[in-house]
């Protein structure tokens, strides 16, 4: 697998379709974005990596969890 990145991603706010994968995906690429990112249905990471949000922090990004 080969990833190029791309453009700045621009802060906003995405509807994770009650899907861990797209929350968990979505919170990476909020660490490159220009600006916050909201998270809708963040908590579909319950189904598999229950402290995703919680290392994130841990690593040093900032995350507020509502």
């Amino acid at each position: 697998m080969l990833i190029h990145g791309g453009t700045i991603i621009q802060s906003a706010t995405v509807f994770s379709q009650h899907d861990h994968r797209i929350a968990m995906a979505c919170g990476v690429a909020a660490l490159v974005a220009n600006g916050p990112i909201q998270i809708t249905e963040a908590e579909a990471i319950n189904k598999s990596y229950t402290d995703f949000f919680t290392h994130l922090q841990e690593l040093g990004a900032k995350v507020d969890i509502q």
